[in-house]
């Protein structure tokens, strides 16, 4: 009798779930990481056909919906805007039977080139750990001494990690925690202002006023040592601003008016763009959102559809819109180029303002005095505040704006124009990206959050597919594949 009873008790004895994922199921991402807001498709295999299967980001039901006859799924999603750096799990799980399957999603943006992306407007719309709420809990995280003067260098962030070069011509590559990953020696002469570094085709690429152009491998080591160069070459007449890059090419402004196109994976040269007859480019190259190259050349601005004579020498375009973009002048003038066309004063003379910065329908300039918010239709300001000297450079991100003003590192609230807090000296236009900002002079250095909010984003843990619970209600019928949107 007792072996009878034996055998009933393992008869109604459930089967235990145990580990990440079931070993019959398979998930697939496709990509593997982006921003918040990336779109990806999740394939996964291995579960029952025609059943209800769940797609989570953590602890949120983002999709519902059918596998097909061989018990197969795919479905597409969005990363929300929400979803914090680092790594972010993705889980299939079947209703009835709670069969999954799990993968990581690394969410991360990049600031690959000076004025974060190729339209140059200084604003990381991806920002989401910062804000106005918590910038005051900004302190120092690491700092790296470079070259110990106090010139400007400018960092980008690329490939996961932080790209900078010093007067001396040392390129240095470091992880987010701050550890050096690798060094390089760029040709070139000594103590010349450096350019900001591009990132593009897993490659960072460093130029300078003798015309090299040197490109390492993003991802060359990771021991601190000595890193050859993927390819270099030189243009034949010296590069007069920051390269800038778009679709897998590098688009490097020259004295001979010219804008040289390089692939960015070879270096090989293309068909170069610009007139070539009025004199250097002397600012970056901005791209609309229609791929149209915006160029600064001489005291003259054109876009392909319109030219642009300002007063003085701009100090480059952050493009907005086919038709439209915002310039500092040399005179302390903020343009708008196209639009309504309105020009305002800035504080002060004497100095060169830095870019002006674009995001939400408002410009943010600074004069050699002065910071403000401006109407980007009117030219009207929203606020300004007096400084105690010019800036080195401005970006925005999430409600904030981050500027070098004064030889000194402060966070504004973008709104209404009030100093949030206060870092470091500094030299060169901020970066703010994946919830750290950075800044260089001296030294590299990173500014992060303190408290509890960033325990919390850094201990996300690999979620247990038995205590999800879902949120979308199922539909009636199962006959297709369907995905919903959470309620």
């Amino acid at each position: 009798m007792r072996w009878l009873l034996s055998l009933c008790v393992a008869f109604i004895t459930p089967l235990v779930w145990v580990g990440g994922a079931d070993a019959a199921t398979t998930i697939t991402l496709s990509p593997t990481s982006g921003a918040p807001g990336t779109s990806i498709v999740v394939s996964g295999s291995g579960f029952d056909a025609s059943a209800s299967v769940d797609v989570f980001l953590g602890t949120a039901d983002l999709a519902l919906v059918t596998t097909s006859a061989t018990g197969t799924v795919s479905a597409s999603i969005q990363i929300p805007a929400s979803a914090q750096p680092g790594t972010n799990w993705i889980t299939l799980d079947e209703r009835r039977t709670h069969a999954a399957a799990q993968a990581s999603f690394y969410v991360s943006a990049i600031w690959a080139q000076g004025g974060f992306g190729p339209s140059w407007r200084g604003d990381n719309p991806f920002e989401n750990t910062i804000d106005t709420g918590n910038v005051d809990e900004l302190s120092e995280s690491w700092g790296q001494q470079l070259d110990g003067l106090g010139n400007g260098k400018y960092p980008i962030f690329y490939a996961g990690n932080v790209f900078v070069e010093d007067l001396n011509k040392t390129v240095r590559a470091f992880s987010q925690a701050g550890k050096l990953l690798w060094t390089a020696t760029a040709p070139g002469a000594s103590f010349v202002t450096p350019l900001p570094a591009v990132g593009a085709s897993s490659k960072v690429v460093f130029a300078d006023a003798q015309g090299n152009i040197t490109a390492y491998n993003a991802q060359c080591r990771t021991d601190g040592g000595v890193c050859a160069p993927a390819w270099t070459k030189n243009i034949g007449v010296a590069v007069t601003a920051a390269p800038s890059t778009k679709s897998s090419l590098l688009y490097v402004p020259a004295a001979d008016g010219l804008v040289h196109v390089l692939n960015a994976s070879t270096g090989a040269a293309g068909t170069s763009i610009g007139g070539g007859s009025s004199g250097a480019v002397t600012a970056p190259v901005s791209f609309s959102p229609n791929g149209k190259p915006w160029i600064v050349q001489g005291d003259y601005e054109f876009n392909g559809q319109f030219g642009f004579f300002p007063s003085s020498a701009l100090s480059g375009v952050a493009v907005v819109a086919d038709s439209l973009g915002f310039a500092t002048e040399a005179n302390g003038r903020l343009d708008s180029i196209g639009g309504s066309g309105w020009s305002t004063t800035l504080g002060g003379t004497g100095c060169t303002p830095p870019r002006p910065v674009y995001a939400d329908s408002v410009v943010y300039a600074a004069g050699c005095t002065s910071l403000g918010a401006y109407d980007a239709g009117t030219g009207a300001a929203l606020w300004t505040i007096a400084t105690s000297g010019p800036a080195a450079g401005l970006a925005v991100a999430n409600g904030v704006l981050y500027a070098c003003v004064g030889q000194a590192l402060s966070a504004y609230a973008a709104s209404y124009g009030g100093r949030l807090w206060s870092g470091d000296y500094c030299a060169a236009p901020p970066v703010v990206v994946n919830g750290v900002l950075y800044s260089a002079a001296s030294d590299l250095e990173a500014f992060s959050l303190t408290g509890a909010r960033t325990a919390a984003v850094s201990h996300r843990g690999r979620p247990d597919p038995r205590h999800l619970r879902p949120t979308i209600r199922a539909p009636r019928s199962h006959g297709r594949v369907t995905a919903h949107s959470p309620r």
